[in-house]
């Protein structure tokens, strides 16, 4: 990590040598995923199996610092999400409809040629059973994180967001002992 990223710190976060620290772990953490991703491709290209084969590549959810991690702002939402397809199919292209990661599992059941059961949330993106039209809107929410309670509720669409917190009367950061 260079020092040129470690000086571009969000404005809000303060800046101070553990925030600092913290902020070149995260990207050199990054470095190191790419890194294992990397020789996972390698592999399946040795294999004989990269041309064939789906990639599927998200976090779980948001960065690993405080305002990013279980938060329904979109830097907590907003995860990265790549798709390789077979033979390179749509190799460059960018989706720009919502999904939710509750979308993932009927996506790998419809390439997989299983029929979704109903009660399974999400809709398939991909596949024999991938849906037509793009859903409106996308839903968080936030209840418990660790020792801390919270509720709160988001609904998107590609253009707004609007957040419901069922207790004003906390602060809008918990401190959490992880």
């Amino acid at each position: 990590v260079s020092a040129d990223q470690v000086k571009k710190l969000p404005p809000y976060y303060p800046d101070t040598q553990s925030v600092r620290e913290t902020w070149a772990r995260m990207l050199s953490n990054a470095q190191l995923m790419d890194f294992q991703l990397g020789q996972i491709v390698r592999q399946l290209k040795e294999d004989g199996l990269y041309d064939n084969s789906y990639i599927f590549f998200f976090s779980d959810h948001g960065g690993t610092l405080p305002w990013m991690k279980r938060e329904i702002l979109e830097r907590g939402t907003h995860i990265p999400f790549i798709v390789k397809l077979p033979k390179n199919q749509r190799a460059g292209t960018k989706d720009t409809d919502l999904h939710s990661a509750v979308d993932i599992a009927p996506t790998v059941l419809s390439i997989a040629g299983i029929q979704i059961p109903s009660y399974i949330q999400g809709q398939a993106f991909l596949g024999p059973q991938a849906v037509s039209k793009p859903r409106k809107y996308v839903f968080a929410g936030r209840d418990r994180m660790d020792e801390c309670r919270d509720r709160v509720r988001s609904v998107r669409d590609k253009q707004f967001r609007y957040i419901y917190n069922f207790h004003p009367e906390l602060p809008k950061y918990q401190n959490i002992g992880y």
